[in-house]
């Protein structure tokens, strides 16, 4: 039976306004409309060590994944909801391609089951996906620049990683940045496959 799929996440939630809600709802339906049509059986993601693996296992995972299919960085290690079962699930995040690799491993026997090529795939962003994301607002947004460089340090923010269904960003790495300040946008919309920042205050 196939495990439930893990929509994008906040990173530090905060209220929201209505017209925020409701975008970031839809976009959020987009995102597993989309992992749906890729055909999703893996166990939800998480950055953390998954619940049933070592570290050492992880890292041979992850170890198996890249010799088998070089490419993308790591963002995310699960098991399989099985745990008699010594499966990991790896996910890598490759830039030049805009793909999220991801394999199936068999820790216990050091082999590579299946592996998947998504596109528009709501895949973790990497710690430097979000300081790419930040550098890019701070430069299309010159009040997010100015707030980053004012007397007590940057503004509060938090973060979700989003897909669009359709349309010209479709399969594009997206991310919503929310600023909680008054002389700020609500949110940035940030194309890290375009590079490009946007102001988005619905």
């Amino acid at each position: 039976m196939a495990a439930p799929l893990f929509c994008p996440v906040v990173n530090r939630p905060r209220p929201w306004n209505d017209g925020s809600m409701m975008r970031l709802v839809a976009l959020m339906a987009a995102a597993l409309m989309a992992g749906c049509a890729a055909g999703d059986a893996a166990a939800p993601m998480t950055a953390a060590v998954a619940p049933g693996l070592g570290a050492a296992e992880r890292d041979r995972a992850i170890a198996l994944a890249e010799a088998d299919q070089p490419g993308g960085r790591v963002v995310a290690v699960t098991s399989h909801p099985d745990p008699t079962r010594r499966i990991a699930v790896v996910l890598r995040y490759d830039p030049v391609v805009d793909l999220t690799r991801r394999a199936f491993i068999d820790v216990a026997r050091g082999e590579v089951l299946r592996r998947d090529d998504l596109k528009a795939y709501p895949t973790p962003l990497h710690p430097e996906e979000i300081e790419q994301a930040l550098a890019l607002a701070r430069r299309a947004v010159p009040a997010v620049e100015t707030a980053f460089r004012a007397p007590g340090g940057p503004p509060r923010h938090d973060w979700v990683n989003v897909v669009h269904g359709a349309g010209p960003r479709f399969g594009h790495r997206l991310v919503v940045l929310r600023f909680h300040h008054r002389e700020l946008p609500a949110s940035v919309l940030v194309d890290l496959t375009a590079g490009t920042a946007v102001r988005d205050d619905n």
